[in-house]
Order: C-alpha cells, then sequence, then structure tokens
C-alpha cells in the first residue's frame, strides 16, 4: 500500500498507536492448558501441506485526511514546502483459521515490512489463547525482533492443530516500531511511530 503525502497525515483511526513499553506475561492461571494443542513448526509445514506464507492484507489502508485545494482567486497562497520523502511500510497481525476436515488448524501471525529507507524495525508479539469462545485469552508465548536497514521482512508465527471437537479461542497482539533514516518520514509524517495490531477468533 501506498501514500502520497498532500500536506495531511494519514488516517489511522482503525489502529490505535501503542507505547513502547514491553508486552507483560499473564497470569499463568489464566493460561490455556497448550498440551491438548500440537504445536506445527515451519520445517513440518511442507509435510502437511500447509503455506510457509499467509496472504495478509496491509494495516495501512486508510486514505489522506485533507487534499490540497486548487486556487481560484489572486493572489494564491504560496504553495507548502516539499515534504520529505517517505519511507513506506506494512504490517499486520492477525489470526487465521486454516482447519481442513478432520482436523482444526490455527496461525497466529503477525508482520512487520520496511520497503525502503528504514533505520530500524521492531516487531514485538504476544501470542494468547483460552479454552472455550467467551473466556479472555491469556499468554502463552511471544516474540521480539529487531531488524535494520530496507528492504526486511520481519515475520513471527505459531501453528497449532488440535481435534475437532475443541474451541479455543486464540488472539495475537503485536506492536510494529519504525524509525525511517535520517532525512525521512513515515506514511503518518513521522520519523519514528509505533502501531498496534492484532486480531482473536475462535476456532
Amino acid at each position: 500500500m501506498r501514500f502520497t503525502y498532500l500536506a495531511a497525515v494519514a488516517s489511522l483511526a482503525t489502529l490505535a498507536a501503542c507505547g513502547d513499553a514491553p508486552i507483560t506475561q499473564a497470569e499463568p492461571t489464566d493460561a490455556f492448558d497448550m498440551s491438548k494443542v500440537t504445536l506445527i513448526t515451519p520445517d513440518q509445514y511442507a509435510a502437511r501441506g500447509i503455506s510457509p506464507t499467509p496472504t495478509t492484507p496491509s494495516a495501512l489502508g486508510a486514505t489522506p485526511l485533507f487534499a490540497e485545494e486548487p486556487c481560484y482567486i489572486e493572489p494564491c497562497p504560496e504553495p507548502d514546502p516539499t515534504p520529505p520523502p517517505v519511507a513506506y511500510v506494512d504490517f499486520w497481525g492477525g489470526v487465521f483459521n486454516e482447519s481442513v476436515a478432520g482436523e482444526k488448524r490455527a496461525r497466529l501471525h503477525a508482520k512487520s515490512d520496511a520497503h525502503n529507507n528504514m533505520d530500524q524495525t521492531i516487531l514485538s508479539i504476544s501470542y494468547r489463547s483460552v479454552g472455550g469462545c467467551s473466556a479472555t485469552p491469556a499468554q502463552f508465548d511471544s516474540d521480539y525482533k529487531v531488524a535494520y536497514g530496507a528492504p526486511v521482512h520481519v515475520v513471527g508465527e505459531r501453528y497449532f492443530a488440535y481435534a475437532t471437537t475443541s474451541f479455543i479461542r486464540w488472539e495475537v497482539k503485536s506492536t510494529h516500531k519504525f524509525t525511517a533514516n535520517a532525512g525521512y518520514v513515515l506514511p503518518n509524517g513521522y520519523r519514528t511511530y509505533t502501531w498496534g495490531s492484532g486480531g482473536r477468533v475462535c476456532i
């Protein structure tokens, strides 16, 4: 997804900016008994017919708040200074239901993509679950990944298979911090910014 810088920052109303505080571990008493599910590692994907990379949309799906209006009455105001060049990013976090006949499957996935002119990319992921479909999921694992330069594709995921008779509420909460190179800005106009993403699904 690409943006045109039009004297206003991109609208990210559906994504709340997150602080830099680390993700905290939930209380052990809240955790789901993970012995009831099978963790499938990436080296086992091919044997089970699992795609190594899911198709994820960009979380940056908004348009600029304002566009510059044409001037019809003289004297026209001076145009805004040329905006700084943009370092483009994409990010996403959530849960995929990839169940097949006779087996439930859940992919918990998050990614941060820095396409150009990026100094640092940090992806922090909290993987959560709980038995049933009504309780609040608690964290059972996490990732913290740092990359430098661009282009980079930073990704983390967990993949589970379990009996069709079980119902588990899965959740991903992720933060995506980008720092553009000096002289560049992110699509929202800042040089450094942290976005949040995630999703919760009962499978």
